[in-house]
């Protein structure tokens, strides 16, 4: 069985970062509309831990256009999720583990299980990255949405693991000591451009990976 396709999704300033303690800084509707879009044409959306501990929203459709869109497509308010992590800390009761969908939470390594609440699927027998997209895949999705953050995107890369990156650029200049984008040092990886629009004093920026696949037919909205 081939992998799933999977496409990540990141707004950041034009320095690179893509979190702000402010964190509706980085987008614009127009930005929302674009993660939307992605999002309706997904399987499902995959997260890192870290992500999840910090955004504590619940994760839904703005736009009543793209709602329609995914439930004639997926018949339900959203795609299922899916988390990595190595260990089940997380608060239970945030935004995100009430949204209406499946859940799926990977554990690698040893991590402890108790006190999982009973409507999230936790799936131990997976031992890596690759396993994860390999289980998704089984479990019947063809195309996976990475929406955050860079510790995972960065791990995902280093395995030749993505396929696209949709990115938008804000008109935001920001710093800090930590290394922008992935958060940790990669090899130099030269991306393809497929498609570049503006508007709204932002760029939306459609990237394929050296050997990644098209991850959907559909332009990118205008």
């Amino acid at each position: 069985m081939r992998r799933p396709l999977l496409a990540a999704s990141f707004g950041g300033s034009f320095t690179g970062h893509i979190w702000h303690r402010d964190q509706p800084i980085l987008g614009s509707r127009r930005d929302r509309y674009m993660l939307e879009w992605l999002r309706a044409r997904a399987d499902v959306l995959l997260y890192g831990a870290g992500t999840v501990r910090v955004d504590r929203r619940r994760i839904r459709f703005t736009f009543p256009d793209l709602r329609s869109h995914y439930a004639e497509r997926g018949g339900g308010s959203v795609p299922p999720l899916a988390v990595v992590a190595t260990r089940a800390d997380f608060d239970w009761e945030d935004p995100f583990w009430t949204t209406p969908t499946d859940k799926t939470l990977f554990l690698l390594g040893e991590a402890r299980t108790e006190g999982i609440p009973g409507h999230v699927q936790v799936i131990t027998d997976v031992p890596d990255l690759p396993g994860v997209l390999d289980r998704l895949g089984a479990l019947g999705h063809s195309r996976v949405l990475y929406e955050g953050g860079g510790r995972l995107y960065a791990s995902l890369c280093r395995l030749d693991l993505v396929d696209e990156l949709f990115y938008t650029v804000t008109p935001w200049l920001m710093g800090s000591d930590a290394a922008p984008v992935t958060a940790r040092p990669l090899p130099p990886q030269r991306y393809t451009l497929v498609s570049a629009t503006t508007a709204d004093q932002e760029v939306f920026l459609r990237y394929r990976t050296p050997s990644g696949r098209v991850w959907t037919t559909c332009a990118v909205p205008g």
